[in-house]
């Protein structure tokens, strides 16, 4: 089985929202001990919470409790392991042009690989969005980039976390940790230079779970459809 050492924070709610979710916790017997060191316990608590405010809560919002909730619990492990059994290997990979919901619905639920072609037809993005672009939109915008050693994130043998040696490669004890990546909080223009300049100091970065709708940004949301549906959705 593989744990997973999922918490990161980088951000903090504002002080009112933190004593309203403290009020909120209390009203509703959500306690600490309830939520323990589950993450999806966390996000089912801060999900309810944000669902019963009148104003609901922002991307930024939501993520910024979610990190409160979880930092007592920063140094464990989550206490649900993921199964490391494989699925059995795919034998041919669907080619679908403009998939409707339901289909790929279907493929997620089959775990299925498959080329989606079609869907990207007439955004505006895919010929307007070059570097220096994006940087005269969000260049002032602050972003949190994740930070990782190689490619990506890899799991990791257990001995590396727990202090023990295996003698060998690790990962004797079969038993692998998915940590999460160190954070650097920047300008967007600088983490677009970050960004480009990966490997030359042996670490790669990358913007991680963030939402065009957290930069607020009509012009570019408006660039994420074709004209005549980008239109049509300012008409409405």
């Amino acid at each position: 089985p593989a744990r997973m050492s999922t918490f990161s924070k980088f951000r903090e709610p504002p002080a009112a929202l933190s004593e309203e979710w403290r009020s909120w916790s209390t009203a509703n017997s959500v306690s600490p001990a309830d939520l323990s060191n589950a993450a999806i316990r966390h996000a089912l608590a801060v999900t309810r919470f944000c669902s019963a405010r009148s104003l609901g809560c922002t991307w930024a919002e939501h993520h910024a409790l979610l990190d409160m909730s979880r930092a007592p619990y920063a140094h464990l492990y989550d206490q649900h392991t993921v199964p490391s059994e494989a699925r059995p290997g795919a034998t041919s990979c669907a080619r679908l042009h403009r998939p409707n919901a339901s289909q790929l619905l279907a493929l997620v639920r089959d775990s299925q690989p498959a080329v989606l072609t079609g869907l990207l037809d007439g955004w505006p993005a895919t010929r307007k969005w070059t570097d220096e672009y994006l940087a005269a939109a969000l260049g002032e915008r602050r972003v949190a980039l994740s930070v990782t050693e190689g490619a990506f994130d890899e799991p990791e043998p257990i001995e590396r976390w727990t202090g023990t040696s295996s003698g060998g490669g690790g990962g004797a004890s079969g038993e692998w940790v998915v940590a999460r990546p160190a954070h650097e909080t920047m300008k967007f223009r600088d983490a677009l230079r970050a960004i480009a300049s990966a490997g030359e100091s042996g670490l790669s970065r990358y913007l991680e779970y963030f939402p065009l709708e957290a930069f607020r940004s009509p012009s570019l949301l408006a660039d994420l459809a074709p004209p005549a549906a980008a239109a049509a959705k300012a008409a409405a």
